[in-house]
């Protein structure tokens, strides 16, 4: 079975375990996980190192996250009790995007060569809007010069790409096919 799958299994046993409450609260502990294992290289190798015993990891996610949430403690456990650490990433975004698709929650990545403008946002806020009707559009934005104008917009299954660069590619692909 692959490791998405098997961390898809987790983040709904996890969801479908926890209460309404509950859910809010493991979501921010999933976040600062998300966070930690960003940007601690040592705990990454740690959980991917299989000549570390399951009670080592155990104890040691158990330190690190000892102001979390008992359900959440749980599922490091288990995970670290069947030698499923690996999945934590793949676990996070599972759980990440149940919690949004219960609560109408669309997650839009913009990445634009400037930092976008308030009228730009609330456009994307409409298309999106009409798009999938959500409750709550949550909108992040990353600068990448590379684009030279325009936007790479995407959220869910959508991508809509307006950058110039995009549009320069496939003017020079035409001309190297005629």
């Amino acid at each position: 079975m692959s490791q998405i799958k098997i961390a898809k299994r987790y983040a709904q046993a996890l969801f479908d375990s926890a209460n309404e409450t509950e859910k809010l609260a493991v979501l921010e502990d999933i976040k600062a996980v998300e966070i930690l294992l960003h940007e601690n290289t040592q705990l990454n190798k740690l959980l991917n190192d299989e000549s570390v015993s399951a009670k080592v990891k155990t104890d040691a996610l158990a330190h690190i996250f000892s102001k979390a949430t008992p359900l959440f403690k749980q599922i490091l456990s288990l995970l670290c009790s069947k030698r499923r650490e690996s999945v934590l990433p793949e676990l996070i975004q599972s759980y990440i995007a149940l919690y949004n698709n219960s609560k109408q929650i669309v997650q839009v990545h913009i990445k634009s060569s400037v930092p976008l403008q308030s009228s730009t946002e609330e456009e994307v806020r409409n298309i999106v809007q009409k798009t999938t009707s959500a409750k709550e559009i949550q909108i992040t934005n990353e600068i990448d010069s590379r684009l030279m104008g325009g936007l790479i917009i995407r959220f869910g299954d959508t991508l809509i790409d307006t950058s110039i660069k995009s549009k320069l590619t496939k003017l020079k692909q035409e001309f190297n096919i005629a």
